[in-house]
């Protein structure tokens, strides 16, 4: 019973010290390419707005598959490179669904959006990825982790871990030392009364 308790124990930190860690390097790579870190042609992508809501909710984890922006059809929700006059969207990565298809490319709009988007066309060459599904697991540590009380949340969850592994081995090793130190003392204590008692005798 106790092997197995702390089997278990151990597990619960081998799983948030891999979620941290998944979290941290998917986070840095991606933001450091501004692409998808694919993995076996699956990405994890965070989305920040709220612009494909119902199905895609604002500051939520979603997995999406590599796409070449080929052989798509209306109704696909992709991720692609938006090319917009505006500099602080040009460049970054947007996942809308495909509205229309003409000559020039794909026409996406935001399910949240009562039109179009206004950058025109999406090219091929310009899609990345295309929508999966959408990971509740991973956007409910996503939500805890992007938060300073979530941080500070997720550290006490860590030391307490920690603690609930070792130290109840720590309070057995005290406890074994003691012993061992009382013992020690014990029979310290046997041998200098044997001692005193033979000179005691010796002096009779």
């Amino acid at each position: 019973m106790k092997i197995a308790k702390k089997i278990l124990k151990i597990a619960v930190l081998a799983i948030i010290l891999f979620l941290v860690a998944t979290y941290v390097v998917v986070s840095v790579l991606n933001k450091k390419s501004n692409r998808p870190t694919f993995v076996f042609g699956k990405a994890l992508l965070w989305v920040e707005t709220g612009s494909m809501e119902p199905q895609i909710e604002a500051k939520s984890y979603i997995l999406v598959k590599k796409s070449d922006g080929k052989n798509l059809k209306v109704g696909d929700v992709i991720v692609f490179v938006c090319k917009d006059s505006d500099p602080q969207i040009n460049g970054r990565l947007i996942t809308h669904r495909i509205h229309a298809i003409d000559e020039n490319g794909y026409i996406t709009k935001g399910d949240a959006s009562g039109m179009t988007d206004r950058w025109g066309a999406v090219c091929e060459e310009d899609v990345v990825a295309t929508y999966s599904r959408s990971l509740p697991f991973m956007t409910f540590f996503g939500r805890i982790f992007s938060s300073e009380a979530g941080l500070i949340l997720i550290f006490v969850i860590f030391i307490g871990s920690c603690a609930l592994i070792y130290f109840p081995d720590m309070i057995n090793a005290l406890r074994d030392e003691e012993k061992i130190k009382t013992e020690k003392e014990k029979e310290i204590e046997k041998r200098i009364e044997e001692e005193v008692k033979k000179l005691q005798e010796g002096d009779k």
